[in-house]
């Protein structure tokens, strides 16, 4: 398994409706630093916009990839959304999401598999609408997307033969 987080290398990160603040921040790599916003937001409006992750281009077959977000919903008020889309927002591979009252990983999500199978290129190529579903009263915080890629030999296997479901 290789860890990896949208860190927007193939283009600049937008904020087409201009609701958040330091949007740079959340594709920076740290959990240290913060985009935010006080508005309800979704795939349609009010997301802040990425493309491109720091995964390389080339590597060994993968079997699976997850993703999960970093954030903070300030007492619970905010549920944080990241919609994860194959390059030139093809197909939505899935949206991770976390709600919590202080900084926290979300739980892990299953990407599904794109078009043609999982490659190098397309993690790379990877890109993200990161909005804030419901405020209430306050706002949320948004640190790091991260991606999980899994490569032979894919985990589940191990736990299968050890007779694990």
């Amino acid at each position: 398994m290789s860890t990896y987080y949208f860190d927007g290398s193939d283009a600049a990160v937008t904020d087409p409706n201009a609701v958040w603040t330091n949007e740079a921040n959340a594709f920076d790599g740290s959990t240290a630093t913060e985009a935010s916003v006080a508005t309800g937001g979704s795939t349609s409006s009010n997301y802040m916009f990425a493309e491109g992750t720091n995964a390389p281009s080339t590597g060994t077959s993968i079997n699976l990839v997850k993703a999960r977000i970093f954030g903070d919903g300030d007492a619970s008020a905010a549920t944080l959304v990241a919609a994860i889309y194959t390059d030139g927002l093809g197909e939505l591979l899935g949206s991770p999401s976390v709600n919590s009252a202080s900084n926290a990983w979300g739980s892990y999500t299953d990407l599904s598999t794109p078009t043609g199978g999982w490659t190098w290129a397309k993690v790379q190529a990877l890109e993200v609408k990161a909005y804030a579903s419901v405020i209430s009263d306050t706002s949320g915080q948004i640190m790091r997307i991260e991606i999980e890629v899994y490569s032979d030999p894919y985990p589940s296997t191990i736990y299968r033969k050890q007779g694990f479901q």
